[in-house]
């Protein structure tokens, strides 16, 4: 009888020891899953940044090649109204000296302006 005392003794020994351990199994499962979950909440925090990152550095990219594209057609603009005034100029130049070339009298005067007119 003392040796099946052992036995059951032992028996409810190992059986405490067992559900301790399942117990503390289920508790660092608990935890590693708990880890886990904070570990992939911090990495979709992280992506989201760079996400934002990469859209504001691309917005900035586009307002700066925005930026000098609108410079450059301002500088065109520029460009092609400095020649104008100068092509005009010289238009109207030319129109002076064949003026001061030829008789002038009223007749003459108006083909050479309605000549100029038809230039411009």
């Amino acid at each position: 009888m003392r040796e099946l005392r052992k036995v059951w003794l032992l028996h409810n020994k190992v059986k405490k020891n067992l559900e301790e351990a399942q117990a503390k199994v289920s508790d660092n499962l608990k935890d590693a899953k708990q880890k886990a979950q904070e570990i992939i909440n911090q990495a979709q925090k992280r992506a989201t940044e760079i996400v934002d990152e990469a859209k504001e550095a691309a917005r900035e990219e586009a307002d700066r090649i925005k930026s000098m594209a609108t410079n450059d057609i301002e500088q065109q603009v520029n460009s092609a109204k400095t020649a104008l005034r100068k092509e005009v100029s010289l238009i109207a130049l030319a129109g002076v000296e064949k003026i001061l070339a030829r008789e002038v009298n009223a007749e003459t005067h108006d083909a050479v302006l309605n000549d100029l007119v038809a230039q411009i």
